[in-house]
């Protein structure tokens, strides 16, 4: 678990794919890329977009999935928590792991809902998630009161 979760008083919340990685082994398996902070409005999703795509470069093998990873999840945060409130703000981390990236996206919780696919094809929302978790080879989240962290492993391999 990051710094800022345990902060946040993020607590686990079982993954909704795979198995996520034991909490607070993240920096026992990966280490910190690069992290932003960014207001929750719409115009933050582009510049998420940016951040990652020039921390990665254009010749990464895994910048096209991160960038649309790191999109879908802070549109999420944005459109489903406390964030899109005025000062609220979500937060993009990238770590470099052994095998590929993990990319962590946290935001100001919700009072009502942890992020979950939505499996009806006709539902207009909920389609982001079943992006990440195509694209993903896990990917989970933790909740708390105060927090809410969305976090994606994706494989170089």
């Amino acid at each position: 678990m990051t710094a800022l979760a345990v902060q946040a008083g993020v607590s686990p919340v079982p993954a909704t794919r795979d198995h996520p990685p034991e909490v607070g082994s993240w920096p026992a398996v990966a280490h910190l890329l690069g992290r932003t902070c960014l207001p929750g409005r719409e115009r933050s999703v582009s510049r998420a977009r940016a951040f990652m795509a020039g921390l990665l470069g254009r010749a990464h093998p895994l910048t096209d999935n991160a960038c649309l990873i790191v999109s879908e999840l802070v549109t999420n945060a944005i459109l489903h928590s406390r964030s899109r409130r005025p000062g609220g703000e979500v937060t993009v981390m990238v770590l470099a792991a052994r095998d590929g990236l993990i990319i962590e996206v946290t935001d100001d919780g919700s009072a009502s809902a942890i992020p979950q696919l939505q499996h009806d094809p006709l539902d207009m929302g909920g389609r982001g998630l079943i992006l990440v978790d195509a694209l993903s080879d896990s990917w989970g989240c933790r909740s708390g009161p105060l927090a809410t962290t969305v976090w994606s492993h994706l494989s170089a391999g």
